[in-house]
This record gives structure tokens, sequence and C-alpha cells, in this order.
């Protein structure tokens, strides 16, 4: 798997992600560490990550799934942080926009600072 050397700029990002609650629990595994894969292979590192877990969610999602209409009002929630350079970010999206397990991501950036200084305050 590819590594990005850590003296590049690199920022840190997370993807907060939601698979259907029709998926098996023995194949989350599988799609994580496909995931996980993937990002390595677009030049990014693993952070942290927690495997998805079912959630009851705020409000029904509607997802088509070829041509069929799906709602869902439950969903296994997990996410993932990696490190990478911002002018690689596109690639890694496109991995949770293309994949037929997902069906909603949110990839953000993570403020270094804020999290330091959160942590410190805990101490």
């Amino acid at each position: 798997m590819a590594k990005t050397d850590t003296n590049e700029n690199t920022d840190i990002y997370e993807v907060g992600f939601l698979l259907a609650p029709t998926i098996p629990e023995d194949q989350t595994t599988a799609i994580v560490n496909d995931m996980h894969e993937q990002i390595t292979d677009a030049g990014g590192d693993i952070v942290a990550s927690q495997s998805p877990e079912m959630r009851d969610l705020s409000y029904e999602i509607e997802v088509k799934d070829e041509g069929e209409k799906r709602q869902y009002t439950r969903g296994q929630f997990g996410w993932v942080q990696f490190k990478l350079k911002p002018e690689q970010v596109d690639d890694v999206e496109k991995i949770f926009i293309t994949s037929d397990d997902v069906i909603r991501h949110l990839l953000v950036t993570v403020d270094e600072d804020a999290v330091t200084a959160a942590t410190e305050e805990e101490e």
C-alpha cells in the first residue's frame, strides 16, 4: 500500500459514512478494510477509524438503488481519519461517492489546532 511521506504537506481529513442497515455485520469489516486500502492507494495514511455501528437515524433517508427507491430509518455509521495531500482529496472522495455500500458520507478537514487545544483542556 502506498504511503505519503510525512515530510510532505498533508492535512488531516475525516470522513463519516453511513452503510445500509441491510449489509450483514460480518461484511462491514471487509468493506471498511477495502476503504482503508483504497485511501492508502490514493496516497493517504490512516490515522484512526471507528468500525460501523448500527444507529437510528434522526430522519428517514431515501436512496435510489438501480431505479428503485429505498427508505432507511437506521444505518451503520463509521468514520475514518487520514493524512493526505490536499490535491489528492478528490480521489478519496470518489471512493465514497462510487461505493454501492455507502448511502451517505461527509468528508471534512480536521482542524489540528482545535484538536490539540481540546486535548490539552481535558488534561
